[in-house]
C-alpha cells in the first residue's frame, strides 16, 4: 500500500485546488478523516491557546504515534490512499514515522498568493500581515527542509500549477513514486477570481521582507517542476504598471455598477408609477361600486315602500 500525504501552507486552499482537481478524491479514503481529527487533535493539546498564525512545527508524543500507526493499519487492502490537511507540514517527521509507505506531496505557493488569500478571507483586514508571512515562511522552509532531506519519498510543487494543469500533477506522481493512477481527463481548477487591486497590495506588502522572498527563490529553485507560476516577486516598475490597469479596470467596473444602479432606479421609477397608475384606477373603481351599492338599496327601500306594489304583492294568488 501506498500513503500520499498532501500538505501546504496555512492559505494555500489546499482543499479548493485538490477538491477541483478531482483526480486524487479518486483514491481518497474514509481513514482521512480519522486522520485529520487526530492531526487536529495533536495540534490542539500542543498549542491549546494558540492562534494557528503562531504555531511552529514540533514532535508530537509516542502515544500519538501509535494511535496514528492504528489508523493507517485500518486501510486494508487499498493500493494507494490519500489524505490531505493544511497542518501536516507541522509534523513531516512524525507522519513519515507513522507511515513507513507515505509519500509526501508538499504544495507550496508564493508568498504574495499566500497574504492575498489571507486579505481576502479577512476583508482586507491587515493587521496580521506580518504573522502572515512569518506563518508561510515557517511552514515553507518546514517542507523545504523536508523535501532536501526525502527527496527519494516526497515531490515538492506549486499548488497554483496543480489547479491549472489537467492530469499532470497524476503523471508527476506515477513518475516519482513508481505508482499508476488513474489519468482520466478532469476539469481543470480556475483559480478563485481576485480583484488586481488585491493582488498588488499583497505584493506591496512584501517590498521590504528580503527573507521572504530569498525562501521563495530558495523553494522555486528546488521544487521537482518548474512551472510558469514560478516567478519572481515584481519589481516597482511592474508593479506601478500594473496598478495602473488594476485602476482603470476597477474605474470601469466602478462605471458599469453605477450604469446598472441608474437603471435599476429608472425601471423602479415606472414600475412605481405603474402601481400608482393602478391603485388610482382600483380607487376609481371602489368609489363606482360603492354608489351603485347605494343607489341599489335606496331602490330596494323605496320599492318595499310603494302602496301600489304592496296591494299587487298581495293580490298575488298564493
Amino acid at each position: 500500500m501506498t500513503t500520499l500525504i498532501f500538505t501546504g501552507s496555512l492559505f494555500s486552499d489546499l482543499d479548493h485546488t485538490l477538491e477541483k482537481y478531482g483526480v486524487v478524491d479518486n483514491i481518497y479514503h474514509p481513514m482521512r478523516s480519522e486522520l485529520s481529527e487526530l492531526c487536529a487533535e495533536i495540534c490542539k493539546q500542543r498549542y491549546p491557546n494558540t492562534d494557528p498564525l503562531a504555531q511552529v512545527p514540533f514532535s508530537p508524543n509516542d502515544a500519538h504515534l501509535e494511535k496514528a500507526r492504528r489508523h493507517f493499519c485500518s486501510v486494508g487492502e487499498e493500493q494507494v490512499v490519500a489524505w490531505k490537511d493544511n497542518n501536516t507540514c507541522l509534523m513531516l517527521d512524525f507522519w513519515q514515522a507513522a507511515a513507513s509507505d507515505a509519500k509526501f506531496v508538499l504544495l507550496y505557493t508564493s508568498p504574495e498568493h499566500e497574504l492575498a488569500n489571507c486579505i481576502e478571507k479577512n476583508e482586507y483586514d491587515v493587521s496580521p500581515i506580518e504573522d502572515v508571512i512569518e506563518a508561510w515562511a515557517i511552514r515553507t522552509r518546514a517542507m523545504l527542509n523536508f523535501f532536501m532531506n526525502n527527496r527519494e519519498y516526497s515531490v515538492l510543487v506549486n499548488i497554483n500549477w496543480v489547479g491549472t494543469t489537467n492530469g499532470q500533477l497524476t503523471d508527476v506522481l506515477n513518475k516519482h513514486f513508481d505508482l499508476d493512477l488513474d489519468n482520466a481527463t478532469t476539469t481543470a481548477a480556475n483559480s478563485p477570481d481576485r480583484s488586481a487591486l488585491l493582488q498588488y497590495l499583497a505584493t506591496t506588502l512584501l517590498l521590504e521582507n528580503e527573507s521572504v522572498s530569498e525562501l521563495y527563490d530558495e523553494v522555486r529553485s528546488a521544487a521537482t517542476v518548474v512551472s510558469g507560476f514560478d516567478q519572481t516577486i515584481p519589481d516597482i516598475e511592474e508593479r506601478s504598471t500594473s496598478l495602473v490597469s488594476a485602476f482603470l479596470d476597477e474605474v470601469s467596473a466602478f462605471k458599469q455598477l453605477t450604469e446598472l444602479q441608474q437603471e435599476s432606479r429608472d425601471e423602479l421609477s415606472l414600475k412605481q408609477l405603474q402601481l400608482d397608475q393602478l391603485a388610482e384606477a382600483l380607487e376609481h373603481y371602489f368609489q363606482k361600486s360603492h354608489e351603485q351599492v347605494q343607489h341599489v338599496s335606496a331602490m330596494v327601500t323605496y320599492l318595499g315602500n310603494d302602496p301600489l306594489l304592496n296591494i299587487a304583492r298581495q293580490a298575488r294568488p298564493r
